[in-house]
């Protein structure tokens, strides 16, 4: 929820999450949807160490792979372990950022 900190990791197996915004007047603004075989984890610094600014919310019936973020970290301080990961984590980062330009720049 909006002001708790997030503190892990999950691998979505089944299931849509949406993730929202409430402006001061209670308005729902969007900030994504995720779905089976994504990864719903705080990326930026800001977003681990400051509380959530937007809500996370089921849309369907939902299964995770869920871990703590800093087991994560932990895990992943072996380069062997975590450099295929973090290629494929770059990489739909990448994705995502092209597919909110192709929409914004589309409205």
């Amino acid at each position: 929820s909006a002001g708790d900190l997030w503190n892990d990791v999950m691998v979505i197996r089944h299931g849509i999450f949406r993730l929202y915004y409430l402006d001061s007047e209670a308005k729902e603004s969007n900030k994504g949807f995720f779905c089976e075989g994504q990864i719903l984890a705080p990326m930026a610094r800001s977003a681990k160490e400051e509380p959530s600014l937007f809500f996370v919310e089921t849309m369907t019936y939902v299964e995770v792979y869920q871990c703590r973020y800093d087991q994560l970290a932990t895990l992943l301080n072996n380069p062997l372990r975590s450099n295929r990961l973090l290629y494929n984590l770059a990489e739909g980062l990448l994705e995502d950022k092209i597919r909110r330009e192709t929409m914004f720049l589309q409205l």
